[in-house]
């Protein structure tokens, strides 16, 4: 489970921070579930929300004017980083963050939250903000990991049923980072 994470957690950010957000429709030929993506028109600075067919709960927004948003039900717009309903109680704004997307999900096997921010806190503040909200959480934190030019910490809990993950990018002025969460629906309370 740690490799698929890392590896959409880094692809995340490499988009958040290209400022890129790929228009796609996906469904999911196993149980039908279908997600969609948009991006704003461009020079837009709010983004655009479209409507999901998954009998779970996915909803993802940005505040780029490349973001994208997915929400169950009925469709609408947002000027907030912050998805209505994400849980910042599970995975919070570091203070002095400036949040660009978020997203969320909750199936009936699957509970997930990532949050991509941007801070002129050095690599070491975001890391030791998120080991102890993690921490405070249950969750045993892995030693950090360079990775070529991001920093990556992990966390498990739960005989690693449970994982949590930040991975820090420098970019110029700051740093990028990206915190995110994948429990079971029943850990996520």
């Amino acid at each position: 489970m740690k490799k698929p994470l890392i590896a959409l957690t880094a692809a995340a950010l490499a988009l958040v921070a290209a400022g890129c957000t790929p228009a796609s429709e996906n469904t999911n030929a196993g149980t039908g579930e279908t997600s969609a993506t948009a991006s704003p028109a461009p020079g837009s600075a709010s983004p655009t929300a479209s409507g999901s067919a998954s009998p779970g709960t996915s909803t993802t927004t940005g505040a780029s004017p490349s973001a994208s948003s997915t929400t169950t039900a009925s469709p609408s717009s947002t000027s907030s980083a912050i998805a209505d309903g994400f849980p910042t109680n599970l995975v919070p704004v570091m203070p002095g963050s400036t949040p660009l997307t978020t997203s969320f999900e909750e199936t009936s096997k699957l509970f997930t939250a990532s949050l991509s921010a941007t801070t002129d806190a050095p690599a070491k503040e975001i890391l030791a903000f998120y080991a102890k909200t993690f921490t405070a959480q249950g969750f045993t934190p892995a030693d950090p990991e360079v990775r070529k030019t991001a920093t990556v910490q992990q966390f498990s809990r739960s005989g690693a049923d449970d994982t949590a993950n930040v991975t820090v990018v420098p970019r110029e002025g700051g740093f990028t980072y990206t915190a995110s969460i994948n429990t079971l629906p029943e850990s996520a309370k």
